[in-house]
């Protein structure tokens, strides 16, 4: 009901506004490189140099930050008090979800590492945790089968049903994830203390349970 009186639109925020937790950000690691090159474009062109920052607001204060990260940082950094924003009625949720798919067309390239941290970003919400594969992959911009290797790492008891993955051709194809073990009877990959690696980047994950 809050969210309905918000007004939707570009507006000036004032940088203490803007929320930008760690649970929000996408990103692995912020790229240095990039938070340099803003800081020289606001230097020079002020709080107008970049385009507005993407935020959700579920109340007439604060502003969940959902895209422009590093453009926050930067900003920060050289003492600008406020900033573009575009703004969206939303909680820090849906600021969560439309983050995991955001600088996939844009902005600083994701890495792999942001990539698998979007997917755990859906996943790790017991909601989301019950869409299917195709559509987790769709909300992250990355690939279905992405998706399935980290949910099967992450939330072992969701690998045990089949899933049906689409490919290119427009034919459907069943997929069960393979459960390989070793000689002591864990599963390939895992450590003694239940941590999984993954065969094709290896990231260690460690299973969050059900």
């Amino acid at each position: 009901m809050v969210a309905s009186i918000v007004v939707s639109g570009v507006q000036q925020v004032a940088v203490t506004l803007i929320r930008s937790e760690r649970s929000l950000q996408v990103r692995a690691e912020y790229d240095k490189a990039a938070i340099e090159d803003y800081e020289a474009l606001y230097r020079q062109g002020g709080e107008d140099a970049l385009p507005p920052l993407v935020g959700f607001r579920d109340s007439v204060k604060y502003v969940w930050l959902a895209d422009g990260f590093h453009r926050y940082r930067a900003a920060r950094n050289v003492g600008l008090k406020k900033l573009p924003v575009e703004i969206k009625p939303g909680s820090k949720r849906d600021a969560i979800l439309y983050a995991a798919g955001a600088n996939a067309t844009h902005g600083v390239r994701r890495t792999a590492a942001d990539k698998r941290r979007a997917v755990i970003m859906v996943l790790d919400d017991p909601e989301w945790r019950q869409w299917t594969d195709k559509k987790v992959a769709e909300i992250a911009s990355v690939s279905s089968v992405l998706v399935g290797e980290i949910r099967d790492m992450l939330y072992p008891e969701d690998g045990k049903k089949s899933r049906t993955y689409n490919k290119r051709d427009g034919t459907k194809v069943n997929f069960r994830p393979r459960r390989r073990t070793d000689r002591s009877g864990r599963k390939t990959g895992t450590t003694a203390g239940g941590r999984v690696s993954c065969p094709r980047c290896g990231h260690v994950f460690s299973p969050r349970g059900n």
